[in-house]
């Protein structure tokens, strides 16, 4: 009995040994799994893509330095700074930027610019018809003739249908193996409407008004606010010239069709890029940024000490109302949704800051198209990213 009984002990002895064994080798494989860094996809627009960010040419592959001033260059015919971002690859990170530091924080290491932990489909003027049409080629999607000139003249443009479909094969298949999604979009489908549709020969006021020739209202104010110095008499000008011809009612119709129209294909896209992200990736992390106001750091001119934010502040509001409360991610405990606050950003100390009002931008045309060229001093600069990233950072402080 008692050489059974050692036997028995025996074997018991040896099963305990090999399931320590076991433990061990498995808690070492967890160890040596939660030493991996973690993996982070960007989609956004300009802001996070880290536009108009002064860089240090030795900080970058020569090969795409070149890449991105040849293209910074042709945008701006030659004539600004190359050194300031303009367009850059999709698989780098700017340095200085958002997602940068913050993929910096979580751990992710970079070889000139680019990891294979980060992904970037940030860029220039996206808005939600072009990321839904990025994410999913049977989307049906809700678009204006913006959009369609965004594709057919922009960064997609110049692509094969074999490289857009590449691009998408890539920007799915980051979304599928990434911990982290995080998400910027909704400023250019208000703000840029707006004003494309004003000021464009094919927006509504070019396309609804015979009578007012908007290529020759548009050098009379600038004419205007060149000679005068006032913003008033800009929009005294512009007014009157609308009056004159009988069109006073359309200027103030196509202004608001447009607005509506694009908080209308933001609210109808938002929802379902999100959706399409969760399809991909259930278990991902999604951090949803929200819209700042560009012009709350200037005034109207320097004779009104008015913030010029006021004419942004409605559309922005209902813009981060609409991701902060998405149905049925916002506070679901299913998805893991959280939306970060970065309305803060418009302070002058986080944005590019050249103009001091918006009679500036407006003789600049910063407001008048959305060109590259223009639209810098509404952008972040390194205090304004460092701002994005702690703000991120905190959404996301149990990692």
């Amino acid at each position: 009995m008692k050489k059974n009984m050692k036997k028995w002990l025996s074997i018991l002895l040896c099963l305990c040994l090999m399931a320590s064994l076991l433990g061990t080798m498995a808690f070492a494989a967890d160890t040596e799994e939660s030493k991996k860094p973690l993996e982070i996809t960007f989609l956004g627009t300009s802001v996070t893509s880290g536009f108009y960010l002064e860089q240090d040419p030795s900080k970058w592959d020569e090969q795409d330095w070149k890449t991105i001033t040849e293209e910074w260059k042709n945008e701006l015919h030659g004539s600004e700074d190359s050194t300031r971002m303009c367009f850059h690859p999709f698989d780098v990170a700017v340095p200085g930027s958002a997602p940068r530091l913050l993929s910096e924080e979580l751990g992710i290491e970079f070889d000139n610019n680019r990891s294979d932990q980060f992904h970037n489909m940030c860029r220039t003027g996206l808005r939600t018809a072009e990321a839904l049409w990025l994410l999913d080629e049977n989307a049906t999607v809700k678009q204006d003739w913006i959009s369609e000139a965004y594709l057919n003249e922009g960064h997609y443009s110049y692509m094969s249908e074999e490289e857009v479909a590449e691009l998408r094969k890539n920007c799915t298949g980051w979304i599928e193996n990434s911990d982290i999604v995080v998400v910027e979009l909704g400023s250019n489908d208000t703000m840029v409407t707006v004003i494309d549709n004003l000021f464009d020969s094919r927006g509504y006021l070019a396309k609804y008004s015979r009578r007012l020739n908007m290529d020759k209202l548009y050098e009379e104010l600038k004419t205007v606010a060149e000679k005068t110095g006032s913003l008033s008499a800009v929009i005294l000008r512009a007014l009157s010239a609308a009056k004159t011809v009988g069109e006073l009612p359309l200027m103030t119709t196509a202004m608001t069709k447009a607005l509506v129209e694009g908080m209308t294909m933001f609210v109808t896209n938002y929802g379902r890029i999100i959706a399409r992200i969760y399809e991909l990736n259930p278990d991902a992390t999604v951090v949803a940024l929200g819209t700042f106001n560009p012009l709350s750091h200037i005034d109207l001119s320097d004779k009104i000490g008015l913030s010029a934010g006021v004419i942004l502040d409605s559309g922005i509001k209902m813009t981060n109302a609409q991701i902060k409360t998405l149905a049925p991610y916002a506070f679901s405990s299913r998805y893991d949704y959280r939306y970060v606050d970065i309305s803060g950003i418009g302070s002058k100390e986080n944005i590019q800051g050249i103009s001091k009002n918006l009679l500036e931008l407006l003789k600049s045309g910063a407001l008048s198209s959305f060109d590259a060229s223009k639209t810098g001093p509404i952008h972040p600069n390194e205090n304004g990213h460092k701002y994005i990233y702690a703000q991120i950072h905190n959404a996301l402080w149990d990692y």
